[in-house]
């Protein structure tokens, strides 16, 4: 995130994080069990009515890994016999560190093993060995599984973090770390890096929770010469906490959940999928997810309750795609924010923005302004938005459903060039939630090149002229078990995804 906006990127939202005490899909339960079996209320809240919603493909994890067996010669508890045997493992060795905490493990190790046959480190049992005071793995061989571990009490030896992926095709999987902050201001410490040199890497099935310290949780380094292949999969990402006392620079920048890519190689792609993870109260900053590298995948991931937005800050041909966005209706929660070009945003389900009268950047989508990137800066960190695809997304009961132009009032900002909208549902005011404009236009920075087609807006004034290819007549809704709406026709929005829970990421211990 840069402080360009920075008068708008930071907001209260302690009250209302404590308001909502029930989670939004279990009240939808129950909605849906009224409508299904004809139950009326005391008190009516609406006159609307919901016809029971297709529910979602079942859920099927089946890339859990699945730890080798290993005998008591395979077992290691002195750190000169954990580092010797780990630094020499080859293919298909498995080296078991035993159950017990370690105080100032900084450990390189350089072992490697094959595409076939990786070399295997790992606790006696998951969760077993613990990790605290200042502590880093770092693995600098290819072909390596580290599983099992637990880092708390501490934080991390290194600032690139307490896990650091240097090789290739290296996997973490199965490791938590909780709560493992400095308390030193001027440092800033990640938790998990994967280097701007290294490919192919696998981090999953694992728990991060209780971050409050400065520095992007997980972050992938870029390199211009290296597509990076990465894939960042069932992992829990959880209370991740925006702290001004450990804040260096007291901008809150710096606290994203995953930063995908830095700047300076922003225009070269990385190829990474992000997909099956669970965000929940991510609320370091703006940016949940930075992207700052070129096609890249975020798909099937559930947002629950994040103060801030996945976003598209720079980096082409991104696609985000069967996203699942639940606010929670706290305040400054969105969705996606979008700058550069090529990306394609299709099916994704949106529900809840929230925001104060203030902000200018924050949206259900938020199309963002740019600088003129011929002008004194040939490389703006706000690049123009054009060729974006945008197709059969929901934006339900939200402020500022589409958001064009975001950014402050600044007469070198210029308004987003073109996109291209199509079957899009967008539904405001159900059981009288609000009306809000589902068009918003700051500064007069409309899109200069927009079409639509076949989309469906509703519930609250357009914002804007009704242009061709929007339809304005009130869409007949369904209503799932988990709180989704649905056009009941499927014409248009969002098919039924796939919503995660706690019990389906993140650690078996």
């Amino acid at each position: 995130m840069s402080n360009l906006f920075a008068t708008e990127q930071r907001e209260s939202y302690n009250s209302s994080m404590n308001n909502l005490k029930i989670r939004k899909h279990d009240m939808s339960l129950i909605l849906f069990l009224m409508i299904l079996f004809g139950c009326s209320q005391s008190s009516p809240v609406s006159a609307e009515s919901f016809s029971p919603g297709e529910e979602p493909a079942s859920y099927t994890d089946a890339t859990a890994y699945t730890r080798p067996a290993f005998t008591s010669d395979n077992v290691y508890d002195s750190e000169a016999e954990i580092d010797a045997a780990a630094d020499s493992g080859t293919a298909g060795e498995v080296v078991v560190i035993a159950d017990g905490t370690y105080t100032d493990f900084n450990r390189t190790f350089a072992g490697s093993g094959n595409a076939g046959s990786p070399l295997v480190i790992m606790a006696e049992t998951p969760g077993g060995v613990i990790f605290e005071g200042r502590s880093t793995i770092t693995v600098t061989g290819d072909y390596v599984v580290l599983e099992g571990f637990l880092f708390q009490n501490g934080y991390p030896a290194d600032s690139k973090g307490a896990l650091i992926l240097s090789g290739d095709y290296n996997r973490i999987t199965n490791c938590k770390i909780d709560s493992f902050n400095d308390s030193v201001k001027s440092e800033t410490y990640k938790w998990v890096s994967l280097d701007d040199d290294s490919r192919g890497n696998e981090v999953d099935h694992c728990t991060f929770t209780g971050k409050a310290s400065e520095g992007a949780l997980l972050t992938i380094w870029r390199d211009a010469d290296v597509i990076n292949e990465h894939h960042i999969h069932h992992n829990l990402f959880k209370d991740f906490s925006y702290n001004s006392s450990d804040d260096d620079k007291d901008d809150s920048n710096g606290w994203e959940t995953i930063r995908l890519g830095t700047g300076t190689w922003s225009q070269y792609d990385s190829s990474t999928v992000v997909e099956y993870n669970l965000f929940s109260a991510c609320n370091g900053e703006i940016e949940v997810i930075s992207n700052k590298s070129g096609d890249n995948t975020y798909r099937y991931n559930t947002f629950y309750r994040n103060v801030g937005h996945l976003t598209l800050r720079q980096g082409t041909g991104c696609t985000i795609y069967q996203n699942y966005f639940d606010t929670g209706g706290i305040q400054s929660a969105g969705g996606i924010r979008v700058c550069d070009k090529n990306h394609t945003i299709e099916e994704n389900y949106i529900e809840g923005a929230r925001f104060s009268s203030g902000t200018k950047v924050r949206g259900g989508i938020a199309f963002m302004a740019h600088y003129d990137p011929t002008a004194d800066d040939p490389d703006p960190l706000y690049r123009e938005v054009t060729g974006v695809t945008v197709r059969n997304n929901s934006i339900i009961n939200s402020m500022r459903s589409l958001v064009f132009g975001g950014g402050g009032n600044d007469s070198e900002l210029q308004a987003p060039s073109d996109a291209d909208f199509e079957g899009n549902l967008i539904r405001n005011n159900i059981n009288g939630d609000g009306e809000y404009d589902l068009i918003t236009v700051w500064y007069d920075r409309d899109m200069a090149d927009r079409s639509f087609s076949g989309d469906v807006f509703y519930g609250s004034d357009l914002g804007i002229t009704t242009p061709a290819g929007i339809l304005t007549d009130k869409p007949s809704l369904s209503l799932n078990s988990h709180g989704q709406y649905m056009a009941a026709d499927g014409s248009t929005g969002a098919p039924a995804l796939l919503y995660l829970t706690e019990s389906d990421v993140g650690v078996n211990f």
